[in-house]
């Protein structure tokens, strides 16, 4: 008899199986790492392809509408069997991952009629080394960088909403006040945030968008228009940085590829490109 390659749900009592294979993509994946590891599996799928030998070839998580496929470039990868039935349970909403990924997969939905109306193409960018010290001092000289707490919470949902707005929603998408309010409270209490205040005004913030096993993804890196051009967001980006290096971790981002100016920032920051990202929205 010869076994063939299958795809396999995932549970909890098997959610073991994954960890190496995402461990050794981990910084391609932090934000599908970071749903399997802090999310319920109760309410979410999670599939790996095995090989006839048992060896892990691929991943697809869905969490919340939203697929993230880690398929390693492999465009071999057979459709998953169960993929029209979920998307009867669950219709997708976003696709995100490694852009060769990404796309792999999109192919396999077009198949079944589904097409993207957006498509967003991002660098993805790693950090593994403190940021030049004078980037800590950049900015105004009244600039201050602090932790929120829950004192900040309606300055930090109006930089969200904001950011949100200008950085997030899809073309044609209203912001859900009421989930937003939610982002902002979360940013708070999952920590490794940053609020910057210019003579006591909130300018600008940064935050951990997923946690992983060993990186954390910055996200949420928002300055008012009004205020940018002058290092506020440097200052951030290498107060943040130092925060997630001092606990042993490493420091992941995406930036979208037009973004000239912030990618200037990142690689200032000492951030290098290690892959190109897509989200796709449905």
């Amino acid at each position: 008899m010869i076994r063939k390659r299958r795809w396999r749900h995932i549970t909890k009592k098997n959610a073991g199986l994954l960890e190496a294979f995402l461990k050794a993509e981990e910084p391609y994946c932090v934000a599908a790492c970071s749903r399997l590891l802090h999310n319920t599996l109760r309410h979410n799928e999670v599939w790996g392809l095995f090989s006839p030998g048992g060896e892990t070839e691929a991943a697809l998580l869905c969490f919340h509408q939203s697929f993230f496929p880690v398929f390693k470039g492999n465009e071999t990868i057979p459709v998953p069997y169960f993929l029209r039935y979920q998307l009867l349970m669950n219709p997708v909403h976003a696709v995100q991952g490694l852009l060769t990924d990404a796309a792999i997969f999109e192919n396999a939905l077009a198949g079944m009629g589904h097409v993207p109306r957006e498509k967003r193409n991002y660098d993805l960018m790693e950090l593994i080394q403190e940021p030049p010290s004078e980037y800590f001092q950049a900015g105004p000289g009244a600039l201050e960088i602090r932790k929120p707490d829950i004192r900040d919470s309606d300055d930090i949902f109006r930089l969200q909403a904001a950011y949100e707005t200008e950085e997030v929603l899809p073309k044609g998408s209203r912001l859900d006040l009421s989930n937003c309010r939610l982002s902002a409270e979360s940013i708070i209490k999952r920590g490794h945030s940053f609020i910057a205040e210019l003579d006591g005004k909130p300018v600008g913030k940064i935050n951990v968008s997923a946690a992983s096993y060993n990186y954390f993804q910055a996200g949420g890196v928002y300055v008012l228009p009004e205020y940018r051009g002058r290092g506020i967001a440097q200052a951030l980006g290498a107060v943040f940085a130092r925060s997630i290096l001092s606990d042993g971790k490493k420091v992941t981002l995406y930036v979208k590829k037009k973004n000239a100016a912030a990618k200037k920032v990142y690689a200032n920051l000492g951030f290098s490109v290690i892959g190109d990202y897509r989200i796709s929205y449905y």
